[in-house]
């Protein structure tokens, strides 16, 4: 994960590489054993947040698995997104023009 932390904190130009990325952080987060305090600790919730901005739905898509299972997670874990005022971008994430994307917030 620190590899995944340290990539994402270049820009990355390459819509495949950065897909891979940010499935390794859902994979982290998603496990039967989810690392969602190694997530946080190494600073990736910032990093996903901003991935919002990317116009790549299965980036998004993907970021928003993350978000939902951090939501889903320890009280302190979901403070965390609280922080980083997450509910105000997974809002705007409700477009019925991304249906995928859509379906995944309102999974919280």
């Amino acid at each position: 994960m620190e590899i995944v932390a340290k990539a994402l904190s270049e820009p990355i130009y390459n819509e495949e590489l950065l897909l891979g990325l940010v499935r390794c952080i859902r994979k982290a987060v998603s496990s039967d054993e989810p690392r969602i305090d190694l997530v946080i600790e190494l600073g990736l919730v910032e990093k996903v947040m901003a991935l919002f901005d990317v116009p790549v739905d299965r980036v998004l898509y993907e970021a928003a698995w993350i978000i939902t299972n951090i939501a889903a997670g320890k009280e302190e874990e979901y403070n965390v997104l609280l922080k980083n005022e997450s509910q105000k971008v997974l809002v705007e994430l409700l477009n019925p023009l991304k249906p995928d994307v859509a379906e995944q917030v309102t999974s919280i």
